[in-house]
């Protein structure tokens, strides 16, 4: 018996149950049509990919992913980075509640699709009742006579349908069901395995005339802003809940995915300016490992400053030439969310650091001459650094010549800016770039290692209003 099936038996069993404790005629009366548009809130600006944020605490392909979340702690983030919100009010497997919904619109008033194993109309008359603005239809769960009954019903209280498929085959019935908001999942559903290329296979069988008409949601296997710019153009919305449910900073990963700058604040050495940087909007803090830098601060220093910011903002360690051994007993004893090389380190030295570190790496490219954005190839799939040219491993403050960059060569990457950025220049910046992240030190600064209130405050403020 495939998931599907045991899912299947699973919600008629509990659909028995809930028919006994609140019939039909009795919900009905809790259920008024309604008034927030799911389907219109995924129309954002062309080639731009709405964010479905999803909260979820445990899977059953990952098991638990957070089960300590609450609703209030992740509504309000979720209400300013999303253009929509999932809510899984599955028990057995998700630990969702169909209560969920009710309380999820004390904190936000974003349109909310409740996910679910939909198999009778019951379940639709239950989430609105609920406060839910869409329901979501699995293809391969139902035939499709009954899923284009569901869509109608769902249509005539005003809400929204979106139609998953996770297949060509159920691609077929998804464009038959009557709804113009079709999802492709990346996840089979009878396996619970994840293959993110399976969307733009899939995506490619809709006509064209068809694809005009409808809105598109990819749904599963998206962990980075990388496949997010894949998605750009080809899709309309992407639906994201285990990466964003499961980051020990979520509001950052939701910067992300909302293809916000993310920012990062360099060279910390004090947990006052650790704390400030925070509140003022820094969603990374580095701290320097490279005992010739003037920004040197002690593993102890580090693990107290680290401490501090928790859950609060990602910490980097910033590594010059180091052994990997130290390296990795240093990210250990710290908790590091991050590490960035900024030395000369070869390919192998950095696959092996990728093989002992499971969170995000940065590679800086010190920006000499119109080669040396050649490099960025030779470091995989890590986030690129591009820093001004110093004989001292960068911290110059100087900015490099852009003109030295092809634009071509930065396609697919995550790009971070850095070297002589301040809240005169990072507009400019993030205006041609669109970069996934810039990194500020001494333009911040009073002097090395002591950073500027003000200074942090409006570099912020300027980065935040992009």
């Amino acid at each position: 018996m495939n998931f599907l099936e045991k899912m299947r038996a699973q919600k008629r069993k509990e659909l028995a149950q809930k028919k006994i404790r609140m019939p039909i005629g009795a919900l009905l009366e809790k259920v008024h049509r309604a008034d927030r548009s799911f389907g219109k809130s995924l129309k954002v600006s062309k080639g731009t990919v709405a964010l479905i944020a999803e909260f979820k605490k445990n899977s059953p392909s990952k098991g638990k992913i957070n089960n300590s979340a609450s609703l209030k702690q992740y509504m309000p983030i979720y209400d300013k980075y999303a253009t929509a919100i999932s809510i899984l009010t599955e028990e057995k497997y998700f630990g969702g509640k169909i209560e969920y919904l009710k309380e999820a619109r004390k904190y936000t008033n974003k349109p909310l699709l409740r996910k679910d194993f939909i198999l009778d109309s019951y379940q639709i008359y239950e989430a609105r009742a609920n406060g839910a603005d869409a329901i979501l239809l699995i293809c391969g769960f139902i035939p499709l006579a009954k899923l284009k009954q569901l869509v109608k019903i769902s249509s005539s209280l005003g809400m929204d349908s979106l139609v998953e498929c996770d297949s060509e085959s159920t691609l077929k019935d998804a464009l038959q069901s009557g709804s113009d908001i079709i999802g492709i999942n990346t996840r089979n559903l009878k396996t619970l395995k994840e293959d993110f290329s399976s969307f733009f296979k899939i995506a490619k069988k809709i006509p064209k005339k068809v694809r005009k008409k409808i809105t598109l949601v990819c749904e599963s296997g998206i962990y980075s802003a990388r496949q997010i710019k894949e998605l750009e153009g080809i899709c309309d919305a992407a639906l994201i809940g285990t990466s964003i449910m499961s980051s020990p900073v979520p509001q950052v990963k939701l910067r992300e995915f909302a293809q916000k700058p993310l920012i990062k604040i360099c060279g910390i050495t004090a947990k006052k300016d650790a704390l400030l940087a925070v509140q003022y909007g820094a969603d990374v803090i580095g701290l320097n490992f490279y005992k010739k830098s003037p920004r040197y601060i002690n593993v102890e220093r580090a693990k107290e400053i680290a401490k501090a910011v928790k859950g609060k903002c990602l910490v980097c360690g910033v590594f010059v030439n180091e052994k990997i051994t130290k390296v990795k007993k240093i990210s250990q004893k710290i908790g590091l969310d991050m590490l960035q090389f900024s030395g000369d380190e070869s390919a192998q030295y950095f696959k092996n650091a990728s093989n002992d570190f499971s969170g995000s790496i940065i590679k800086a490219v010190h920006i000499k001459d119109k080669n040396s954005i050649g490099q960025i190839n030779n470091y995989g799939n890590a986030d690129i650094m591009l820093d001004s040219f110093s004989a001292g491993y960068g911290g110059s403050g100087k900015r490099f010549d852009t003109k030295l960059l092809d634009a071509k060569k930065l396609t697919g990457k995550n790009i971070i800016f850095s070297g002589g950025l301040n809240a005169n220049n990072v507009a400019g910046i993030i205006k041609r770039f669109r970069p996934f992240m810039v990194d500020v030190c001494s333009g911040v600064e009073k002097f090395p290692g002591k950073k500027s209130n003000s200074k942090m405050r409006e570099f912020c403020k300027i980065v935040e209003g992009f």
